[in-house]
């Protein structure tokens, strides 16, 4: 839903955010702000390492 709200964006905003050094609160607000989502920010650092671990995961496999 949240990913349907940022236009397929949300994985790539939240990496964005927390790679400029944006801390959860700050991010959990700028994704409310910008698309209306609302996610806790231990759902927030959940997804940020689903997403990093994948990341390395792919490139391991390469």
């Amino acid at each position: 839903m949240g990913d349907r709200l940022a236009q397929g964006q949300l994985a790539q905003r939240l990496l964005d955010l927390r790679a400029s050094g944006e801390s959860w609160p700050d991010i959990a607000r700028t994704l409310h702000a910008a698309y209306g989502v609302v996610a806790h920010v231990s759902t927030l650092a959940d997804w940020h390492r689903q997403l990093t671990d994948d990341d390395e995961q792919a490139e391991v496999a390469q």
